[in-house]
């Protein structure tokens, strides 16, 4: 069962992806492109795995929504991925999450939902509370129990980190490090320690023909991102992701490292959104 818990993490990388995505539109002022909120769907391959983790093949996919609020983000993301393995019974993993962060990022509301093999085995809900920009805050749970846990002064929910590392990705000074604490709500506890780095731009090169033509001259940046639970004393991340992100916010393909195996996600389809009128 190691490695479905590693695989259900794939919903906390995509979130960050998605929410670096989501913080181009947030960091406009910072990098001259217009987003828009779009629909995307990718397919999920395994890239590598050792001999013996006894893993043999994934296959999945995944679709996400996110939406301008102008209020605040939200986000809705549905996956299903098989794993087959070698001498074991194969997993069909599957994952809905629905959130909501505050334009501020001061507030976070999630709902997610976990199944192996067509059966729900865990909800995660509640509400998450900066008391003030930098300072400590609070999660209330409400499932799968109700319970409070107390989060460290620092700490950013997805969109308000993904807009720090937006910050360092154009910093002339790059390639940078990053360090901060996140919630996002993924377990019961939420908490991580994310390490990101990113690297110099680079210039265009070949891309996906999924793509819009008026994207494939962009530059892109190699951003990498390290989860550490933060009550672990462990060295090795749970979990990392790698990319090539455009200047115009989109990741075409990108790997994830659950330390048992590797998957590949590539972008199969991407649907723009219409700009929201927001009053005031």
């Amino acid at each position: 069962m190691f490695i479905a818990f590693e695989a259900l993490n794939l919903f906390r990388i995509f979130l960050n992806l998605i929410s670096l995505i989501v913080a181009i539109c947030l960091a406009g002022n910072a990098i001259a492109v217009e987003f828009a909120a779009h629909r995307a769907l990718y397919r999920l391959t395994l890239a590598s795995a050792p001999a013996s983790g006894g893993v043999v093949g994934v296959s999945g996919e995944m679709a996400v929504d996110w939406q301008n609020a102008c209020n605040g983000w939200t986000f809705d993301y549905r996956s299903i991925i098989d794993i087959l393995k070698n001498e074991e019974e194969n997993l069909r993993l599957a994952t809905s999450a629905t959130t909501w962060e505050s334009s501020d990022g001061r507030q976070y509301n999630f709902d997610v939902r976990h199944s192996i093999n067509d059966t729900e085995n865990e909800q995660i809900s509640g509400i998450a509370r900066m008391s003030f920009d930098g300072g400590p805050g609070q999660v209330d749970f409400v499932k799968p129990k109700k319970r409070i846990l107390s989060l460290p002064e620092g700490t950013l929910f997805p969109i308000a980190h993904s807009q720090a590392i937006m910050a360092a990705m154009t910093d002339k000074a790059s390639p940078t490090f990053l360090s901060r604490n996140v919630f996002d709500g993924m377990d019961s506890t939420g908490l991580y320690l994310v390490n990101a780095v990113i690297g110099k731009a680079r210039k265009p090169e070949q891309a996906s023909k999924i793509l819009p033509r008026s994207m494939r001259s962009k530059k892109s940046w190699p951003v990498s991102l390290a989860y550490f639970r933060r009550d672990s004393a462990k060295t090795i991340p749970d979990h990392e992701i790698s990319m090539a992100l455009y200047k115009n916010g989109i990741a075409d393909k990108f790997l994830m490292d659950f330390e048992e195996f590797i998957i590949r996600a590539e972008l199969v389809r991407v649907e723009v959104a219409k700009k929201p009128v927001c009053k005031g």
